[in-house]
């Protein structure tokens, strides 16, 4: 099927075809039209999808920002327990792996999604014609996962030998002895009490929960782009292939009104 020498990029459209391939383009059946419709749409799809993946790739970092900004006293990793900026710096890091341990549950999922639609013509015909059914199901699916791997990290972490556990503690208190003797200047200490007692506590509980939410802001503003993709798949289809379908119509018809003025020539 010779589909990639009519230009399936161009649908028709943009510069003038050649007089070879206008015969082409007039020959093509219905199949033909549709794979090109399907080759058009899924460039579009994919564009969209990698403007929506740099928010995926911004949550981790948003919410190891969130959870470092609001650790008020102590945190704790590996038995041990630690204060400060050190404090700040743990829970960063430990909410910056929750969500990429959600996105890589996520991105394991839509592998496996795309490993069975490739091996199976039923179920890559069931994903195109129900994108948010599909989309439903890889989220249950998120959801059981996230409910039973705490129970399975936690007897991994059990199945760990006490003495690493007590030499990885003993290496967070170096870590984080260093960290905190890391000193704020003194003018911007200041600064930042003098701004804060300034500011309403309504004002500041809003600003927490602001910061609190934000990596899921993020993740829900990322997870509606995903399907609005998936939703103008159908549409970018449909509209696509008619597009291509009435481009064809009107070069046959200029065709046939040629092949006309030509005979009327010859008499």
């Amino acid at each position: 099927m010779q589909v990639s020498a009519i230009s399936s990029n161009q649908g028709f459209t943009g510069r003038t075809h050649k007089r070879d391939n206008i015969d082409r383009v007039i020959a093509l059946d219905d199949n033909q039209l549709k794979e090109i419709a399907y080759l058009q749409t899924i460039k579009k799809t994919r564009e969209r999808q990698d403007k929506v993946n740099k928010l995926y790739n911004a949550v981790p970092i948003v919410g190891a920002l969130s959870a470092g900004i609001l650790t008020n006293g102590k945190a704790g990793m590996f038995g041990k327990e630690v204060g400060g900026l050190a404090a700040k710096s743990i829970n960063a890091v430990k909410g910056g792996a929750y969500w990429a341990m959600l996105l890589g549950l996520a991105g394991t999922i839509g592998l496996a999604t795309k490993a069975i639609t490739s091996h199976s013509d039923t179920a890559n015909r069931f994903k195109q014609n129900h994108p948010l059914v599909t989309l439903a199901g890889q989220i249950g699916a998120l959801f059981a996962a996230l409910t039973y791997l705490p129970k399975g990290a936690s007897k991994l972490y059990k199945m760990i030998k006490p003495e690493y556990i007590a030499k990885a503690g003993k290496g967070v208190e170096q870590v984080a002895e260093h960290i905190n003797k890391i000193k704020t200047p003194k003018f911007m200490n200041g600064w930042g009490k003098a701004i804060s007692d300034k500011i309403p506590n309504c004002i500041k509980e809003f600003g927490k929960k602001v910061v609190a939410y934000a990596p899921d802001v993020t993740l829900f503003t990322a997870a509606l782009g995903t399907i609005r993709a998936m939703a103008g798949e159908t549409v970018d289809y449909s509209n696509t292939y008619y597009t291509l379908k009435e481009r064809q119509h009107q070069l046959a018809q200029a065709r046939l009104n040629e092949l006309k003025a030509m005979n009327m020539s010859e008499d």
